[in-house]
């Protein structure tokens, strides 16, 4: 009976086993029982805070995973093994706190060490100041401001913008088209497809000015930058243009930079999957009444406004293009 008696004081309570299931789980999200979401991510390297200590960065993140600005921030702390907390923000209806606290009321923004740091660009200099574990910026000096170059004008160099331009089927910002003649419609696309393309061969150019697969050579914050668009292109463009940047012989290194990236141990913690994005787009509306080229790359006879609902109930591997 003593030996009985030993035991059961010896058994951990439920909040103790959770706290050695986060620091050993390879899961990616804890249960959040009467929240929404029911889950939140988990960080991979809770292991390294000694025991009772809580993480020095809190990120908030959109609740559904599906903002690209917070998967940068989110994969740069998986990069660097930085251990943190994640608080979501229902970006539908966003908390009254959460506004007050952040000027632009836009996710993500975090707190180091209680310090409020918003903008994903502005997070992920001030993470790789605050943590030197894994650094990712170049060191050399002139490598490091070619690389900071990058990063402040990415989003100035119009890929981005073109690539969602293309998906759109118009300019963004423009009025929506009365245009239905098909000829109209198919030029205006092709216009769209040869800006995007003009782009990313000025990719490939950049892409092509260091030794190896990466912006810098090796695995930097530009990279980071680039991903979350880039991997949606390759995800999206097949599905609602019938455009691949896979395989595609005109991109051979942005090719090599993909699959390098999908390799990543971290970026396999983080990334969503092809499908989500496939259906983010679809779903809110980014492509317009017209999707033009969809209906042959479904294999369809006839125009149509949106793939048939059937396409949505089976399991139809248009959505899920991935590599």
């Amino acid at each position: 009976m003593k030996t009985e008696t030993s035991q059961q004081k010896s058994l951990p309570n439920w909040e103790e086993l959770l706290e050695v299931a986060q620091q050993n789980t390879t899961a990616k999200w804890i249960s959040r029982p009467g929240q929404t979401p029911a889950t939140a991510t988990i960080s991979s390297h809770l292991h390294r805070l000694s025991p009772g200590e809580k993480p020095s960065v809190l990120l908030y993140r959109d609740t559904h995973g599906w903002c690209p600005f917070c998967e940068r921030v989110w994969f740069a702390l998986e990069e660097k093994q930085i251990p943190f907390e994640t608080e979501l923000i229902d970006l539908s209806n966003k908390p009254q706190w959460y506004k007050d606290m952040v000027p632009t009321a836009l996710v993500p923004a975090v707190k180091i060490e209680g310090e409020l740091v918003y903008e994903s660009k502005d997070i992920l200099l001030a993470l790789e100041k605050k943590f030197d574990r894994f650094p990712l910026l170049p060191i050399a000096s002139q490598e490091r401001s070619a690389a900071l170059d990058m990063i402040e004008n990415f989003d100035a160099n119009g890929l981005v913008k073109s690539g969602y331009a293309f998906l759109r089927g118009k300019p963004a910002n423009s009025e929506q088209s009365t245009e239905t003649i098909p000829e109209q419609i198919a030029a205006q696309l092709l216009n769209l497809q040869t800006t995007f393309e003009t782009k990313s061969d000025q990719l490939e150019v950049t892409l092509g000015q260091y030794p190896g697969v990466y912006f810098m050579g090796e695995f930097s914050l530009v990279d980071i930058m680039y991903t979350p668009a880039l991997r949606r292109f390759a995800a999206n463009l097949p599905v609602f243009r019938g455009y691949s940047l896979y395989d595609n012989d005109r991109f051979p290194r942005l090719n090599q930079w993909l699959t390098a990236i999908n390799k990543r141990s971290s970026y396999q913690r983080i990334k969503p999957s092809a499908r989500t994005n496939n259906l983010i787009i679809f779903f809110v509306g980014l492509i317009p009444h017209r999707l033009h080229g969809v209906q042959n790359y479904l294999g369809l006879e006839s125009p149509c406004n949106f793939p048939p609902v059937s396409c949505l109930l089976s399991p139809v591997s248009f959505f899920n293009y991935e590599q």
